[in-house]
C-alpha cells in the first residue's frame, strides 16, 4: 500500500510542476540584442545564413586558420572572406593579403572595426571619420541600403550600427561605391586593386541573419554573389581574425591570441593532428581502465610469529596453581615415566612393582636402591604438596641422572 502511496505522490509533483512550467516555456522567447558575429547559429545578429550561403554556392569552400601568408592565400579566381568583428592585421598580413588580391583575386570584407591603415593603403587620398562603435547590444533602430547599379533596396527593422569606418560620400570615387544607406552614405565599396578587388561592407548588420532572412531581403544576398562571382571562384573563410588582438599588439604572425595555446591553434591548422591526438587520449583512456581491473588493495602483512611457550607453561601454571590437584601432576610425572622405560627399556607398566626390582636394575643400571625409591615412590597413595615434589625429584634423578 505504501508503494501506490508513493507513486501517486510522484506523480502529483509531476503533474504540479508541468503545470507551473509549461506556460513559461511555452511563452515567447525574448529577442536576443547580442551581436556576436557568428557561423554557430541562427539568432538575429549572428552570420550563419551568409556563411551556409557560401558554402552552398561557392565552387569550392575551405576555411583558414592561420594568418594570412604565402602558404593560406595562393592562387587565383578565389575570394577571401573576412566577416568579423573585428580587424586588425599587422603589416605583414595587410602586405599579404592586397598582394592576393593583386593576383586577380577578391578580398571581401565586413567588420565593425576596420584598421584605418589598411583602408589608406587602398585609397590614399581618402577622408575618414573614424568612430568608437561597439555594437555588441543592437539597439532597435531600422536599415534601408540601395543598390547604386539597379536602384534597389533592402530594409529591415534592426540595428542600423555601422562600421567604425565612416565614409563620406564626396569624398570616395562613384565607381567604388556599390550599396548607400538612406542617407546616402557608402554602404558597401568596391576597390579594385591589381587584377583583382577589395569589398568593404561598411554595415556589417546587412550579412546577419535578421537581414537576411527578413521578407525578400536574400535578394540582396543574391546580388552580392553575383557581383563577387562566387559561383565561378573558390571561397577562403577566415576564422584567424575572430581571435587574435590588434596587429600593433602582436609580435608575431603565428602567434595566438592570448587565452589560447599554440598547441590548440596547431591543432585547429591540422585536421591529421586532430586525429593523432584523439587516437592518443582514447588509447590512455583505454589502458587506465584496463590496467584500473588489474588493481588489488595492498594485502597487508601478518605479524611474525611470536614464541609463546612461557605463557602456555604460566597459563598451565596458574592452572594447577588454582585447582590445587596433586593427583593430576603425579599422574602426568608417571606417565612420562613409563613412557621413557618402555621406550628405552621394554619395561612394561604392568612389571614396575618390588618382585621385578632387580631385572629393573639390570636393564636400566641403576642401583638396587634407586630402583626401590621409584617403586615406593610411586606405590605411594596420599599425594600432598611434599610428597608430590620428592615423587618429581625421585622420578627426575633416574631418567636424567
Amino acid at each position: 500500500m505504501k508503494y501506490w502511496k508513493w507513486v501517486a505522490g510522484s506523480l502529483l509533483v509531476l503533474l504540479a510542476l508541468g503545470i507551473y512550467f509549461t506556460p513559461k516555456i511555452l511563452k515567447q522567447k525574448r529577442f536576443n540584442r547580442f551581436v556576436t558575429y557568428s557561423t554557430k547559429n541562427y539568432n538575429p545578429y549572428n552570420t550563419k545564413f551568409f556563411y551556409e550561403t557560401l558554402k552552398k554556392y561557392g565552387l569550392d569552400f575551405s576555411k583558414n586558420f592561420a594568418a594570412p601568408n604565402t602558404q593560406t592565400l595562393v592562387g587565383e579566381d578565389k575570394v577571401y572572406v573576412i566577416c568579423t568583428p573585428e580587424f586588425h592585421p599587422n603589416n605583414d598580413e595587410k602586405t599579404e593579403i592586397l598582394k592576393f588580391a593583386s593576383y586577380g583575386n577578391h578580398v571581401f570584407l565586413s567588420s565593425f572595426k576596420v584598421d584605418e591603415t589598411f583602408v589608406k593603403a587602398l585609397l590614399p587620398n581618402l577622408f575618414i571619420d573614424s568612430e568608437e562603435n561597439k555594437p555588441f547590444l543592437a539597439k532597435n533602430d531600422s536599415l534601408e541600403i540601395t543598390w547604386q547599379k539597379t536602384g534597389k533596396s533592402w530594409s529591415y527593422p534592426g540595428s542600423a550600427a555601422h562600421s567604425q569606418i565612416n565614409f563620406a560620400y564626396d569624398s570616395t570615387e562613384a565607381s567604388h561605391i556599390l550599396t548607400t544607406n538612406i542617407y546616402e552614405y557608402p554602404s558597401l565599396i568596391g576597390i579594385p586593386y591589381g587584377r583583382g578587388k577589395v569589398y568593404i561592407e561598411l554595415h556589417p548588420m546587412t550579412l546577419t541573419n535578421y537581414f537576411l532572412l527578413h521578407k525578400n531581403n536574400y535578394a540582396y544576398l543574391e546580388t552580392l554573389l553575383e557581383e563577387l562571382d562566387i559561383t565561378n571562384r573558390e571561397v577562403i573563410w577566415d576564422e584567424y581574425y575572430k581571435t587574435i588582438k590588434p596587429g600593433s599588439n602582436r609580435k608575431s604572425n603565428d602567434r595566438p591570441p592570448k587565452g589560447e595555446s599554440f598547441f590548440l591553434q596547431m591543432l585547429k591548422n591540422h585536421p591529421s593532428l586532430q586525429w593523432a591526438v584523439f587516437t592518443f587520449i582514447a588509447g590512455a583512456i583505454l589502458f587506465l581502465l584496463n590496467a584500473s581491473r588489474r588493481l588489488r588493495r595492498p594485502i597487508g602483512k601478518l605479524p611474525d610469529n611470536q614464541n609463546a611457550s612461557l605463557g602456555f607453561t604460566q597459563a598451565i601454571a596458574e592452572l594447577y596453581w588454582q585447582r590445587q590437584d596433586h593427583s593430576i601432576i603425579a599422574h602426568k610425572i608417571q606417565l612420562q615415566l613409563q613412557d621413557y622405560l618402555y621406550a628405552n627399556y621394554k619395561i612394561h607398566p604392568k612389571d614396575l612393582n618390588n618382585e621385578n626390582a632387580e631385572q629393573i636394575s639390570i636393564k636400566t643400571g641403576r642401583s638396587i636402591e634407586q630402583v626401590s625409591e621409584l617403586l615406593q615412590a610411586i606405590k605411594k597413595p596420599d599425594i600432598s604438596d611434599q610428597s608430590l615434589l620428592i615423587f618429581y625429584r625421585v622420578v627426575y634423578k633416574f631418567i636424567y641422572k
